[in-house]
């Protein structure tokens, strides 16, 4: 507890003054207090005005300085009273960032961003969507190009990467059919996997039986 050094500090320093580590310790210990309560003071401005994402970001920072702090909970109690419905977008938004469906994020922030026009961290993460969807996009002209250059397999691997899953199985199957005219079995199952083809992975890796089972006549 940062109160309870703060108190040890003084009495150390009170019986021994040639103590020098033990003050700068204590110098130490109220710079992190300082610093934590100015965090919650922060937040508590951004809960009156109306900008939860921001809130509950500087809650995390005031946390990581001073977790005892009684401040932080009663304001993460407030800002979940008032916010909750609201800062349970998150997850979604990370769910969208997983699939890379991050068109469907920057849409899905929007009626929030008209609701909390002033929060710097929601605007960012709508910014953060915007940023890595052209990024998305950018890769998805480079693998047409690499189509069009006859280098479909360095397409296929952008293609499965960037999660463009419709023309991933569609170069995965082709690549993978031409691999099997060639005996190249290997190959082409890795094409099926790069393309999101599991069945025709099974019908080139077959499963191998159970420990025990019966050999199949």
């Amino acid at each position: 507890d940062l109160l309870g050094l703060e108190s040890l500090f003084a009495a150390i320093v009170n019986a021994t003054k040639d103590f020098d580590g033990v003050e700068e310790m204590a110098a130490q210990n109220r710079k992190t207090l300082e610093k934590a309560r100015g965090l919650a003071a922060a937040a508590q401005q951004c809960l009156e005005e109306q900008k939860p994402f921001e809130a509950q970001e500087l809650l995390k920072q005031a946390a990581a300085e001073w977790k005892l702090n009684p401040e932080i909970k009663t304001l993460n109690d407030r800002l979940q009273e008032k916010f909750a419905a609201v800062l349970a977008v998150a997850p979604k938004i990370q769910e969208l960032e997983k699939s890379q469906s991050f068109a469907d994020g920057v849409s899905f922030l929007q009626g929030f961003k008209t609701q909390f026009p002033k929060d710097s961290v929601l605007l960012k993460m709508e910014n953060d969507l915007q940023t890595k969807n052209a990024q998305r996009q950018e890769d998805f002209k480079k693998a047409q190009a690499l189509e069009k250059a006859t280098k479909a397999a360095e397409a296929l691997e952008i293609y499965a990467r960037r999660n463009f899953s419709a023309e991933a199985k569609r170069l995965g199957r082709q690549l993978g059919k031409q691999a099997e005219k060639k005996g190249e079995k290997e190959k082409a199952i890795n094409f099926y996997e790069m393309g999101g083809l599991p069945d025709e992975v099974k019908r080139l890796r077959p499963k191998p039986p159970e420990p025990g089972a019966p050999a199949k006549k």
